[in-house]
């Protein structure tokens, strides 16, 4: 198994959500309280997502 590289990672959330739509995402901040079993899971999925910036608290 190999870990896809960064660039990949991008063209393959370009694709899914269009290149605008994902160039908000990286500009995006979001703070998220509390890393419980809601808070970690969003975390993950933001991060996924391509979201710019996490704080997390």
């Amino acid at each position: 198994m190999t870990i896809p590289t960064k660039e990949a990672m991008y063209d393959a959330l370009c694709e899914r959500h269009g290149a605008d739509l994902q160039a908000k995402f990286a500009a995006g901040s979001v703070v998220i309280c509390g890393l419980g079993g809601l808070g970690s899971n969003a975390a993950v999925h933001l991060a996924r997502a391509g979201v710019g910036k996490l704080h997390l608290i």
